[in-house]
C-alpha cells in the first residue's frame, strides 16, 4: 500500500498512539482469533477500512480515529488480513473508482459509461 504524507502524519501522531493503546487495553485479545475459535494476545490495531481510502484529510482522520473502524489483532492475523485485502483491494478499488466516475458523468454530463 502506498503511504501518503497525510497517512504518515496521522499514524505518527500522539492522538493515534493514545487511541491504539486504549484499543489494545480495552480489547486485549485478537478479535479475529476469537471469531475463529482461538485465543491470542492482540499486539496490533487494524483499520477495517483503510485510512488511505479517505478522499480528504477530514475523511482520513475519521477513518484513522474512529473506534468503530478499529480491530485489535495478533501479528499473524494482521499480516493475514492485509494479505487477503491485497488480493481483493486492487479489484474492489478499481470498481469503486469506475462506479464513482460513472455516477459523476451521469449526474453532471448525462453520459452513460
Amino acid at each position: 500500500m502506498a503511504r501518503d504524507e497525510a497517512y504518515k502524519r496521522l499514524m505518527n501522531s500522539r492522538r493515534w498512539r493514545r487511541l491504539r493503546a486504549a484499543v489494545l487495553s480495552e480489547r486485549p485479545l485478537c478479535e479475529r482469533c476469537l471469531r475463529e475459535g482461538r485465543t491470542s494476545l492482540a499486539v496490533e490495531v487494524h483499520h477495517r477500512t483503510p485510512v488511505q481510502w479517505g478522499r480528504s484529510l477530514a475523511d482520513k482522520r475519521r477513518l484513522a480515529y474512529s473506534p468503530a473502524n478499529l480491530e485489535s489483532l495478533c501479528h499473524e492475523c494482521h499480516v493475514r488480513t492485509h494479505t487477503e485485502m491485497g488480493r481483493r483491494d486492487a479489484a474492489s478499488e478499481r470498481r469503486r473508482i469506475e462506479r464513482e466516475t460513472s455516477d459523476f458523468l451521469r449526474r453532471f454530463y448525462g453520459e452513460e459509461t
